[in-house]
């Protein structure tokens, strides 16, 4: 039997602490006394000998606390709510964003979809328009599962052939994984896919087909919304396995972070697009959202349209607008096409937007910017004023 003395050292705040009253110094000393706890008080410490008869007891404060609180009476105790530092219940990472961007591609009518991390050779050799190297299994539990997939969009082009095979036609997809280079690296992506009618009424006739400028406005959407606007831009080029003249970079602040465009008729008959971002690069760039008051004073809209080359695309013109248009120029959106409209020529038609927020602006000072944009277009691309 073990027969060191039990000793417990304590001060009467920490009593006072673990009963949530307070306890004087003397009621203390009763109380001990009461016990028949043999103590000293040294240092504004007690210093109390538990007896060998107490063997339900251990020297710990805690126990000392219970003791004198006993004989104190538990009718002093107040009843008070719990003091202690709280902190906001969030999702941290990758995983409140993969949460964030879920819910949105949900509400802009994309259905969620998982598929395996692995792929087949064949496969991976899909979509390589970042220049990375595959990883090889050792241990392989199949062929068509050997390879650690660095890009998500062929994954989709199976779900694609399923719901095929199985008579959809109308395939709107997400998905949002992991991938891996041969250094086993991992980047999380998010990829969509389109296909078929995005809206259909066939009582009214009414159809809404996917196309690449569908899945370009769904990208633009979820870009606004995590509060990138007016960063990101999409760049023509040639990507392999999509069709050379719908293809295209995603830049964000003039940085490649994915691609979008349509499937090449050579790897699918259908029309099916095709795009998919850098989970990973968004997260560093995003910044909370930063809301203004609405503007109360007026805004003047004018149309114009050019006659430009055909191997002039639209996001030129309207850079060149945009920045000519200063201050007053808020918004210049693309609404209209007309190819052909003479050998080697097509028509693009934009409509601006001139608003100031501190005063009305006056027709002569919207008209004069205005007369400075077409002059700037027309003598820049070497493009006619489109009257009719």
């Amino acid at each position: 039997m073990d027969k060191t003395p039990k000793i417990v050292t304590f001060k009467e705040e920490e009593v006072n602490s673990l009963l949530g009253i307070t306890i004087s110094k003397e009621d203390m000393e009763i109380e001990l006394n009461r016990l028949d706890f043999p103590y000293e008080y040294k240092n504004n410490e007690f210093i109390v000998t538990i007896p060998k008869r107490r063997l339900d007891i251990d020297p710990y404060v805690n126990d000392i606390a219970e003791e004198v609180g006993r004989l104190y009476g538990y009718h002093n105790l107040k009843s008070t709510l719990p003091i202690c530092s709280i902190k906001k219940g969030e999702y941290k990472g990758d995983v409140k964003y993969r949460k964030i961007i879920s819910k949105r591609l949900r509400t802009l009518g994309l259905n969620e979809c998982k598929t395996y991390t692995l792929t087949s050779p064949k496969m991976a050799k899909l979509f390589r328009y970042d220049s990375k190297e595959n990883k090889e299994l050792p241990n392989q539990m199949s062929v068509d599962k050997s390879i650690l997939r660095t890009t998500i969009i062929p994954s989709l082009l199976n779900v694609y052939d399923y719901n095929k095979a199985r008579k959809n036609k109308d395939v709107f997809l997400y998905e949002i994984s992991k991938t891996y280079d041969i250094n086993y690296q991992e980047e999380s992506k998010i990829a969509l896919l389109i296909k078929g009618n995005y809206v259909q009424n066939e009582w009214n006739k009414i159809a809404v087909k996917a196309d690449f400028f569908l899945l370009k406005g769904m990208i633009e959407n979820l870009l606004d919304y995590m509060g990138l606007k007016n960063r990101y831009s999409f760049e023509k080029d040639t990507i392999p396995n999509l069709h050379p003249g719908m293809s295209a970079r995603i830049l964000l602040d003039k940085k490649p972070i994915g691609i979008i465009g349509r499937v090449h008729p050579s790897l699918k008959k259908d029309e099916i697009y095709v795009a998919e971002l850098s989970l990973n690069a968004l997260m560093i760039n995003v910044k909370p959202l930063k809301f203004k008051e609405a503007n109360k004073y007026p805004e003047i809209t004018k149309d114009v349209a050019f006659i430009l080359d055909n191997e002039i695309d639209s996001e030129t013109i309207k850079k060149c607008i945009i920045k000519e248009g200063k201050k007053i120029l808020t918004n210049c959106e693309v609404f209209d096409l007309y190819p052909n409209i003479k050998d080697g020529k097509k028509s693009l038609a934009y409509k601006l937007t001139f608003q100031d927020e501190t005063r009305t602006l006056t027709e002569e000072e919207v008209m004069n910017v205005f007369n400075e944009i077409i002059k700037k277009v027309t003598e820049t691309f070497r493009a006619e004023l489109r009257d009719k």
